[in-house]
């Protein structure tokens, strides 16, 4: 048979109690720490794609600037060739 405190209340009940509010902390506390591990999760994701972006953009404007350069220099040869064509002297270019 179940013993009975002085209250008249089953000894088992009383001693689970405190079991079960550690339980119930124990469980928040990994809930807490899984959704903290989900937010860093998601922040290191979206720095990742914020990387991920920035270098495409700077690939991007990096052929952007080549293109831009062979087109400067292209031009600038053309008109190099045009003067030397009639015996005018064109500015020197550096190329750099």
């Amino acid at each position: 048979m179940a013993e009975l405190d002085d209250e008249g209340l089953f000894l088992f009940e009383i001693e689970e109690e405190p079991r079960r509010e550690e339980r119930r902390r124990e469980e928040r506390r990994r809930e807490e720490r899984r959704r903290e591990d989900q937010r860093k999760d998601e922040q290191r994701r979206k720095q990742d794609q914020r990387k991920q972006d920035r270098r495409m953009q700077d690939r991007r404007m990096g052929d952007r600037r080549q293109e831009e350069r062979r087109t400067v220099f292209g031009l600038a040869g053309h008109v190099m060739t045009a003067c030397q064509d009639v015996d005018v002297e064109g500015p020197e270019l550096s190329h750099a």
